[in-house]
């Protein structure tokens, strides 16, 4: 038996919290403000907590790799506290945060404030009258008033605040505890951005509201179309079935979001909006003792409620039984089975998360090895998920062609009867815990994530010495504790399981669109709040663009070798390593297939089961690429490990061995996953369709190897072209880590062992860009309530000045909630929930640049907004005001960007493959800060207006107006067989 080599666990649990694994304890400080804040002794992420005088949280955590801070602003407050009579009311008043208030976006407060007044009177009448006729007649009032008020309110002034201080990833979401508002910022824009939030959520203003709640319908129309958020919802339905996790979904029902009230929604801002049960949590470049001040003098005028209500949770009587359902749609077939866990705080928690990476950690979990390794079903998964009152664990596959997914769900249980009974070896506990330990230690590197940390430990009541305990628990976590809880909290028939079958959704809603009369933008406006906003100074900073010839270290380890390296600054002890050949699916064909099968295959030292083994003992992670143009194989993990990881790599480069068995089903497989996609309203729209209105019948994406060729091959030659690829043909590698450039050079030409001389790569196969000489439609019908809409055209090919206008173009037109087509489409017209416009930016020289507008929108709304897109494509609307904004984003974006760790090598290979040599940014930004609105109207009519488009439309056949379609330009329906060419 082969000796295990495990990584050590007290290493790795040091690498995560520091030198001590244990000792936490809380701290009160004050600080030379005098403010009182609590720290964790022997944390090493440094998080302070501070609570202000009104009952406001404060999270803060200093990262100072990149000069930006991640913000989240934490109500705690999501859709079980929704009203029972108007479900939804939680998101709906998410998306009413981005409207304003009596000083964002207002131009005539004292106006407008008394039509929102006969506004929200009229919405009670609608909602309480069961007349059609009178409701009618309403909503036209509502409408009339609606235009009315419009006219003295700036529609998206908040974004375009945020947008001017350089924000991304703008946005907020809503769960069932708590609604979360993010910003990620340059922390130079600190100040201004807590001014600007504070005043946010100080007041609220339901403007703007029957046109917005168009959009919160229309996201409900689009989850009506994913088949994987009905199946959730059913699920979550079987566990709780007395508690609003299940009975009540974030989005609400149809009925209720037709009938709002905005009484109740007011009423939910002034009862949970309020200090002590908010939080904000900063995880960047920060000043602890300035931001606390600076948050202070703007949050603490913020008045608490003593009155908070206390969620009281129903409890849920234990499941006596297998609970079954059936969910209906057109996407694959699959399965998902749940076991109800205790909540957030319970030690279920701790158990399930091992247990979790033991059933599947990618590499050599129960289900990874005797399951997908094994070919008895299709991505055997699972997870667990807490919140405050229950959580649950989660196993789900698909089925394999001829497979039910009755079979499916026994292969399930049967694993998790291997826990049950404890039939797993002792070492995959260590190991799995490592690899916990490991992914902390990963997401530990990165501001975003420790920022989600802050939020849970907040929204879930979790102090954060209590967080920091939860990982030194792990290690002291047994296979008998796992047994034992196993056996308690997996009981043979008290489950739930949801079988995804395709058929015809009976359940789905339909609700005829209203009459919406245009309302006013005022893009040209701003409100005095926004005026005093812009002129308030910030320091700006410096944009750093990276030298790569002195970034990235190169050494020598053979000709026909390239050697690239990357210093890990943090010294956390995490490498990657990438071995790169720069061919791929559009050299040779069956290069996908040969990479595809090496999580079947073993070597001469190994079994395929021992190999992965292998690799999850070492702490190690294999992963494999392959895009059109580039074959990649990855190692990564921690870097005591790496000269194993090399010599694994080398092993199964030089030495890989398959199974003719194991071929054939994974050939079976293959052949069932291609079946699928034809089933996924995904990939045939985003992959297949845009590949023939981009370059015909045949393409990339559908220029397969055929089944009966694919039967015909042999492992062995596709293991043969795996040590051709990576033997005989130039190659590079990549390392990032603490190693030096030389003795990472020395372990490769240890264990590398390439062709003396090495051939040039292959000349891609280039498909024939489609010639857009006239306006054609495409339609595939596909069962679902919306439609989804593609405006496709190609400009001229690749020439790198055009990026800084690509940039703007995209920015001002569609990128964000400010954005010209976002709020012609989405904010004035209520046409659709997702609205975009872009300048996509070719990723290999010989490719053209292409423009593309995108609605998500019912049928019965389509060609309006076809034809509204239409026109912004065609007449360019220019707002100053809109322009400028836009143009601050990009700039103050590169200048609080750094381009760090492996970011460095990979944006360097991108601008390569361009044939671009330096850090194209640079003359992005120069471009950009003496770029006029004149300038990018001369680029739009150059490039985007006038243009000849393909339409790409997906849709339910006898839903859609064939017809007006037809207007749009020459109509070709599509099938799938067309499109797939199987």
């Amino acid at each position: 038996m082969r000796k295990l080599r495990l990584v050590g666990g007290f290493f790795l649990l040091a690498c995560v919290l520091g030198c001590k694994s244990s000792s936490f304890q809380t701290i009160r400080h004050t600080d030379s403000n005098g403010y009182e804040y609590e720290i964790v002794k022997n944390d090493p992420l440094g998080v302070r907590k501070y609570t202000l005088s009104n009952g406001l949280t404060v999270y803060m955590a200093k990262m100072t790799d990149v000069p930006r801070v991640q913000t989240y602003i934490v109500v705690r407050a999501g859709s079980m506290y929704d009203p029972p009579e108007t479900t939804g009311l939680a998101h709906y008043l998410e998306h009413m945060m981005f409207k304003g208030n009596s000083k964002i976006g207002s131009l005539d407060w004292e106006k407008e404030r008394k039509l929102l007044e006969q506004i929200s009177a009229l919405f009670e009448q609608h909602r309480k009258t069961a007349d059609p006729v009178l409701k009618k007649d309403i909503y036209r009032r509502i409408d009339s008033l609606s235009v009315i008020a419009s006219r003295y309110c700036v529609a998206g002034e908040y974004d375009k605040m945020v947008s001017f201080i350089g924000a991304t990833g703008t946005n907020a979401w809503t769960s069932h505890e708590c609604t979360v508002y993010v910003n990620d910022i340059p922390s130079n824009e600190l100040d201004k951005w807590i001014q600007l939030e504070s005043v946010r959520f100080g007041e609220i203003a339901l403007r703007l509201f029957h046109t917005e709640l168009e959009a919160v319908y229309e996201e409900f129309n689009m989850s009506q179309d994913r088949d994987s958020r009905k199946q959730m919802y059913a699920l979550f339905n079987g566990l709780f079935p007395h508690h609003p996790y299940g009975t009540q979904t974030t989005l609400g029902k149809a009925e209720h979001l037709k009938n709002p009230s905005m009484v109740n929604i007011m009423n939910y801002f002034h009862t949970y909006y309020v200090p002590n049960n908010m939080a904000i949590c900063l995880s960047g470049d920060i000043d602890y003792e300035k931001t606390i001040r600076s948050i202070d003098s703007c949050f603490g005028k913020l008045k608490p409620n003593p009155s908070l209500p206390v969620f009281t949770s129903p409890q849920e009587p234990p499941l006596d039984s297998v609970v079954e359902k059936n969910v209906y749609g057109p996407e694959p077939e699959n399965l998902m089975l749940a076991f109800r866990l205790g909540g957030m705080k319970t030690t279920d928690r701790l158990y399930a998360i091992v247990l979790d990476r033991i059933l599947n950690n990618g590499t050599a979990g129960l289900l990874d090895i005797d399951v997908n390794q094994q070919q008895k079903a299709l991505d055997a998964y699972s997870w667990t998920d807490f919140m405050q009152y229950y959580g649950y664990f989660v196993m789900g596959a698909r089925p394999r062609e001829s497979q039910t997914l009755e079979e499916v769900k026994q292969i399930l249980l049967e694993e998790i009867k291997k826990i049950r009974e404890g039939n797993f070896p002792d070492w995959l506990v260590t190991a799995s815990v490592n690899d916990i330990l490991l992914d902390k230690l990963k997401q530990q590197d990165n501001y975003h994530s420790l920022g989600e940390d802050l939020v849970d430990a907040f929204t879930y009541d979790v102090s954060w010495k209590e967080y920091l305990e939860f990982f030194s628990h792990l290690e002291k976590v047994t296979k008998k504790d796992l047994v034992d809880f196993a056996r308690r909290a997996f009981p043979e028939n008290q489950y739930v399981v949801v079988y995804k079958r395709n058929g015809i959704d009976t359940g789905v809603v339909k609700i005829p669109k209203p009459a919406i009369t245009k309302i006013e933008l005022n893009r040209e406006e701003h409100s005095e709040f926004y005026r005093r906003f812009l002129s308030k100074p910030s320091q700006r900073l410096v944009p750093v663009f990276v030298d790569y010839q002195k970034s990235i270290a190169r050494e020598p380890v053979a000709e026909g070798i390239n050697y690239y390296a990357v210093q890990n600054p943090n010294r956390n002890q995490l490498f990657e390593l990438h071995l790169i050949v720069n061919m791929g699916k559009s050299m040779n064909r069956l290069i996908p297939v040969a990479v595809g099968f090496l999580p079947y295959v073993g070597t001469q030292r190994y079994s395929p089961r021992e190999l992965q083994e292998e690799f999850f003992r070492l702490g190690l992670r294999f992963n494999q690429q392959v895009s059109d143009f580039r074959t990649t194989l990855s190692v990564s993990g921690l870097n005591k490990s790496l000269e194993q990881a090399i010599d694994l790599l080398e092993d199964i480069v030089q030495h890989a061995r398959g199974d003719s068995m194991a071929y054939q089903r994974y050939v079976d497989d293959i052949i069932k996953r291609r079946n699928d996609a034809k089933k996924s309203k995904e990939v045939i729209f985003n992959q297949a369709m845009v590949h023939y209105a981009m370059h015909g019948p045949v393409n990339g994406f559908n220029d397969f190897i055929p089944e009966d060729s694919l039967r015909k091959i042999k492992p062995a030659e596709l293991m043969a072209l795996l040590k051709e690829l990576f033997s005989t043909y130039q190659h590079d590698y990549f390392y990032y880590g603490i190693s030096t450039p030389a003795a990472v050079s020395r372990l490769i030409r240890k264990y590398h062992k390439p062709a003396p001389s090495l051939k040039v790569p292959l000349q891609p196969k280039i498909y024939k860009e489609a010639d857009f000489d006239r306006n054609r439609v495409y339609f595939t019908d596909y069962n679902m309530v919306q439609n989804q809409f593609l405006m496709l055209s190609k400009d001229s090919s690749f020439n790198p000045e055009m990026m800084p206008y690509a940039q703007m173009f995209s920015e001002y037109f569609g990128s964000g909630l400010s954005s010209v087509v976002f709020q012609e489409i989405r904010e004035s017209r209520a046409l659709a929930y997702a609205a975009y416009a872009a300048c996509v930016v070719p990723v290999r020289p010989w490719d053209s640049y292409r423009i593309q507008a995108f609605v998500a929108t019912q049928p019965d709304k389509l060609v309006v907004a076809a034809k509204a897109m239409q026109e912004v494509l065609n007449r360019m609307p220019r707002s100053e005001v809109q322009f400028a904004s836009a143009k601050e984003s990009v700039l103050k974006r590169i200048e609080s960007e750094r381009i760090t760790k492996t970011a460095v090598f990979w944006t360097y290979l991108r601008y390569k493959d361009l044939g671009i040599e330096s850090d194209y940014r640079q003359m992005i930004y120069e471009k950009v800060k003496n770029m006029t609105l004149d300038d990018m109207e001369e680029f739009f009519n150059h490039h985007v207006a006038g243009k000849k488009y393909a339409f790409l439309v997906i849709g339910k056949k006898e839903n859609t107006d064939i017809n007006l379609l037809k207007r749009l330009g020459e109509y070709h329906e599509l099938s799938v067989e067309e499109l797939f060419r199987y």
